[in-house]
């Protein structure tokens, strides 16, 4: 940053024959005749005893201090309030300087200097600041104390002229409190410094030379002195009332921005506490649960337990900060006092959650018995729809075959296997309820349990719903088919016009018309045979899509408009569907489905919601997020259907469910099979995780003591009628 020179009028001193009365630098002395000397000496009494009045009465008023400003987009600053109406007139001079001579005036009218209070340090802080350059100059006016400071850098050529322009443009007008015309006289300066027509005098407070009389009559000469006299004290009651009431408005709003503050403060702090009390509180119920339901069971608890302690050191460290010996701005207590809000609200709401869910699974042990009654009911009922379930997937495959039918693939062995699951794991609680309590007097818990029965019987349900979900859409989209390839034989007849008769060529449209060819050759040949319509009528779409954007440049924006209009439709209930298949493949074998498929599943929805939201504005954007929207589902359920393929190998060594390792129990393998493909266990039982893990973890070695706790389910889960089935165990 370049260094500058800064031309500072100094306050006035009763030594300094420079300076005028009422306290502004003025130009250079004249001569008067003994009369005006003694109207001075006058003026100069009456002065002194004003200014003394006035700091005595300013003196009961807070002190206005302020910070070196930030000019931001702006020319101006009025901290001090003194321009008003005149900004805009003092905006179009500095305008109209900048645009004559590419000279920049910034000005600052401000209480008082602060932070640093020396004149030059202060406008040296708002120059780097602001970064100003050598086009740069800064008129600084501090109004309580009645100095300035008019800035020039070292590189600009005109500060040579710059003790000339404050004498002559600037100060006259200060004198006379023309804030205004101040400012305004220093772009006059400024312009007059660049033409080298600088000369004396530039605004219309003037020097004291004058032209006046060097001798007069007595008479008139006492009445001239007694009329100066009387406005001058007016003008001086008037000055003081209003300088007395624009301190007592400022010092009122300091002091509700200080009570503002100090209630945020107040309650950051109490937020802390709180905060503190909860992770207390939470440190203990956290070793309460994990005794009761076992430590994975409450490793979501703990993981927002450990989130929210690095929170509160976090907003104590920054609290900190703020008590310390070292003080901050008031904008940086601000920020501060926000930020330790902002953390430890966040904290306690994360704790807030979890313990919602801990004192739902509780309640369970309080209600299992009529829970339990309702997961029984609730399994026959279901199991009676496995036959008629099963039934419907044959007669689809007698139909359809491709990437929709695929989803459908062991739905109903897999719900088979969660209601057995959920069958077994009810009996053992309630054998377990049932049982006469232990010596200990304290039954064990069987929350996580029903919890595990409660969510298989879900689970089965959303198995057998989604064979009628498929179902319905593959009707659907046979329905659909015979239309979308009439739509795509009318645009591709239209697209080989297009190419012989317009500028457009066959360079351009060859690509998407093979493709159009070939999808409806695909789409014929397919006709009456088992088929995936749902993917036929996506791929029709998209050939489609792909001729309406190659014609589009031939189009006329409206007819493009209503052709994407009359897609968009049919391309977003496609997309739906697709949405609908993927999700329910994905959510009822999520035990055994990685990142990438639902990464792919979650963007083809935002995708689908994005179409959705701006179809009626933007039905071509709409329609091209449609369209990405069924590929990434599709994608979604190929990536899935892969996962799913690659865990039964890897976690039953090759042999189905089971292999070699055997089952513990005849259907207890099969069930298990199925709570951990759907991920019931994973989240809720596991000792060591879902695929991993040795023989014993939970259910194997002794039975269910490794996952209950000290044989929790005695003959339910444990010994040799439980899961472990004799201790035989296998890999989970």
């Amino acid at each position: 940053m370049p260094r500058h020179r800064v031309v500072v009028a100094d306050s006035v001193d009763g030594n300094d024959q420079s300076a005028s009365d009422d306290g502004w630098p003025d130009e250079e002395a004249t001569r008067v005749t003994t009369g005006r000397n003694a109207v001075r000496r006058v003026f100069a009494a009456l002065a002194a005893g004003a200014i003394g009045l006035a700091l005595a009465v300013g003196a009961a008023s807070p002190a206005l201090a302020d910070d070196p400003v930030d000019f931001g987009s702006s020319d101006i600053v009025d901290t001090a309030g003194v321009l008003g109406g005149d900004t805009q007139a003092v905006q179009d001079a500095i305008d109209q300087l900048q645009a004559d001579t590419g000279q920049t005036l910034l000005v600052a009218y401000v209480n008082s200097f602060e932070n640093p209070s020396d004149r030059e340090q202060w406008v040296q802080e708002v120059r780097d600041a602001n970064q100003l350059g050598a086009s740069n100059v800064v008129l600084a006016v501090a109004v309580d104390d009645r100095i300035y400071q008019l800035s020039f850098s070292d590189e600009s050529p005109l500060q040579a002229d710059s003790e000339q322009i404050a004498s002559d443009y600037v100060v006259p007008s200060l004198s006379q409190d023309d804030w205004a015309g101040a400012a305004i006289g220093a772009t006059e300066g400024i312009r007059a410094a660049s033409n080298g027509e600088l000369s004396g005098g530039g605004s219309d407070g003037g020097t004291g030379s004058g032209s006046g009389s060097e001798s007069g009559s007595g008479g008139s000469g006492a009445v001239l002195l007694w009329g100066f006299l009387v406005v001058g004290v007016i003008a001086l009651v008037i000055v003081l009332v209003s300088v007395i009431r624009k301190r007592r408005r400022a010092g009122l709003a300091r002091a509700q921005a200080a009570q503002d503050r100090a209630a945020l403060e107040q309650r950051a702090g109490s937020l802390l506490v709180q905060l503190d009390d909860a992770l207390k509180t939470s440190e203990q119920e956290v070793g309460f649960a994990a005794a009761e339901f076992g430590d994975e069971a409450v490793k979501p608890f703990t993981d927002a337990l450990a989130a929210a302690s690095a929170s509160a050191r976090q907003a104590f460290a920054v609290k900190q900060k703020l008590d310390d010996a070292f003080p901050e701005s008031e904008a940086e207590r601000a920020a501060m006092t926000a930020e330790v809000t902002s953390l430890a609200e966040q904290a306690i709401a994360g704790l807030d959650a979890r313990s919602d869910e801990f004192d739902a699974l509780r309640a369970l042990d309080d209600n299992a018995l009529p829970v339990l009654k309702t997961v029984t009911t609730d399994a026959e009922k279901l199991g009676g729809r496995l036959s008629a379930t099963e039934a419907r997937i044959a007669e689809l495959h007698t139909r359809f075959e491709g990437e929709t039918m695929s989803t459908l693939t062991g739905n109903a062995a897999q719900a088979r296997q969660l209601l057995a699951f959920a069958t077994e794991t009810a009996a053992a609680a309630a054998a377990t309820l049932s049982a006469p309590a232990p010596d200990s007097g304290h039954r064990p818990s069987v929350a996580i349990p029903v919890r595990a029965a409660q969510q298989s019987i879900g689970q089965a349900g959303q198995l057998l719903d989604a064979v009628d979900g498929v179902a319905q859409s593959l009707e659907a989209a046979t329905a659909t088919v015979a239309k979308e390839i009439d739509d795509v034989e009318r645009d591709l007849a239209e697209a080989r016009q297009t190419a012989v008769t317009t500028r457009l060529g066959e360079a351009a449209l060859a690509a998407p018309i093979a493709a159009a060819e070939q999808v409806l050759a695909a789409a014929r040949q397919a006709s009456g045979s088992r088929t995936d319509p749902l993917a036929m009528v996506r791929r029709l779409q998209e050939a489609e899509a792909a001729l309406d954007a190659a014609l589009a440049p031939s189009r006329e924006q409206r007819v493009q408009q209503e052709r994407a209009v009359a897609l968009l439709g049919r391309a977003q209930s496609t997309a739906q569907a697709q949405i609908q298949a993927a999700s329910d493949f994905i959510a009822t074998r999520r035990g055994a489905v990685g990142s990438d498929a639902r990464q792919r599943l979650s963007e083809a929805q935002r995708l689908f919601d994005s179409s959705r939201a701006i179809g009626p504005g933007d039905p071509v954007q709409a329609l091209d997020q449609a369209q990405r929207s069924q590929a990434l589902a599709a994608s979604a359920i190929q990536i899935a259907q892969t996962d799913v393929s690659g865990y039964d190998d890897d976690s039953w060594g090759g042999g189905g469910y089971g292999g070699g390792g055997g089952r513990g129990r005849s259907g207890g393998g099969d069930a298990l099979t199925g709570a951990i493909i759907g991920g019931i266990l994973g989240g809720l039982l596991t000792g060591g995780g879902g695929r991993g893990g040795d023989s014993g973890s939970i259910f194997g070695g002794g039975g269910g003591g490794g996952g209950f706790g000290g044989g929790g389910f005695g003959g339910g889960f444990g010994g040799g009628g439980g899961f472990g089935g004799g201790g035989s165990g296998g890999r989970f």
